[in-house]
């Protein structure tokens, strides 16, 4: 999933880092992620524009799945709905690259 539930071990450390989509305004002075409900709860969306974000996601990708063998990863629940409430995603002003795992 694109979204991490409260629950998950890496959930607070992605939160200190502010990469998940945050609630109301990017220029708030207090960072808080945007909640949505899932199956097993609240949870909040990753960032894929903030550097913390989208390198976190590469690197779990590319440790848990393509490690495997596993070719390519199927994103579930990669529909964001964010409820009708003011959000906000970090814009790099540098161009976002491509990434790879391992050689090549």
């Amino acid at each position: 999933k694109p979204a991490l539930l409260l629950s998950h071990p890496q959930y607070n450390d992605l939160c200190d880092k502010q990469a998940f989509v945050r609630e109301g305004d990017e220029q708030a002075d207090v960072y808080r992620p945007l909640l949505c409900p899932y199956w097993g709860g609240s949870g909040a969306h990753v960032d894929f524009l903030h550097p913390a974000g989208r390198s976190w996601w590469i690197e779990m990708v590319c440790k848990r799945i393509l490690a495997y063998g596993i070719d390519v990863p199927w994103n579930d629940n990669n529909e964001y709905d964010l409820g009708g409430g003011f959000s906000a995603s970090q814009l790099e002003k540098d161009r976002v690259t491509a990434a790879r795992c391992g050689p090549g």
